[in-house]
C-alpha cells in the first residue's frame, strides 16, 4: 500500500512539474507580447508627437500670415513644413 502512495506522489510531482512548465511558458509568451506592444505604443506616441508638432507649425505660419497679409510667403512656409515631414518619414 505504501508503494502505491509513493507512486501516486511521484506522478503528482511529475504532473505538477509539467503544469509549472506550461504556466511558465504562457507567462513568457505573454511578456513577449507585452514588450512588443509597448514598443509599438512608443513608436505610435512618437509619430503622434511629430504630427502634432507639424500641425502646430502650420497653425503658427497661418496666424503669422493672417497678420502680415503675405499669402505667398505663408504657402511657401507651409509647403516647407510638409516637405520636411515627408523627408523625415522616408528615413
Amino acid at each position: 500500500m505504501a508503494a502505491n502512495r509513493v507512486d501516486v506522489l511521484d506522478e503528482v510531482v511529475v504532473v505538477t512539474g509539467y503544469a509549472r512548465h506550461a504556466v511558465e511558458e504562457q507567462v513568457r509568451v505573454a511578456v513577449t507580447k507585452l514588450e512588443k506592444a509597448h514598443v509599438q505604443l512608443h513608436a505610435q506616441g512618437e509619430a503622434l508627437q511629430t504630427q502634432s508638432n507639424i500641425i502646430y507649425r502650420v497653425e503658427q505660419a497661418l496666424r503669422e500670415a493672417m497678420s502680415a497679409q503675405d499669402s505667398r510667403k505663408v504657402i511657401e512656409e507651409v509647403l516647407q513644413i510638409v516637405a520636411s515631414r515627408e523627408q523625415a518619414s522616408s528615413l
